[in-house]
């Protein structure tokens, strides 16, 4: 449940990311000579790192969650 929770934010966050950059990427194309505005290869580079990063980040709450003895938690609060 937690690694689902980490993946739709991750996903969502790469959404947005990869949206703002291409709308950065064109003002930057029309502002400064030379610059490529969209390259898919960075973009996808840093989508898949960024995924990657994420999950890990997120398997260590996961992990911590998945040993916790259920009855002992209910107790507890």
């Amino acid at each position: 449940m937690v690694l689902w929770h980490v993946g739709a934010m991750t996903l969502a966050g790469a959404v947005v990311g990869v949206l703002g950059a291409l709308g950065i990427g064109r003002a930057a194309q029309s502002l400064l000579f030379g610059v490529q505005g969209r390259v898919p290869l960075v973009m996808l580079v840093a989508v898949v790192a960024m995924g990657v990063v994420a999950l890990v980040a997120g398997s260590i709450p996961a992990w911590r969650a998945a040993r916790v003895d259920p009855v002992k938690a209910l107790k507890w609060e």
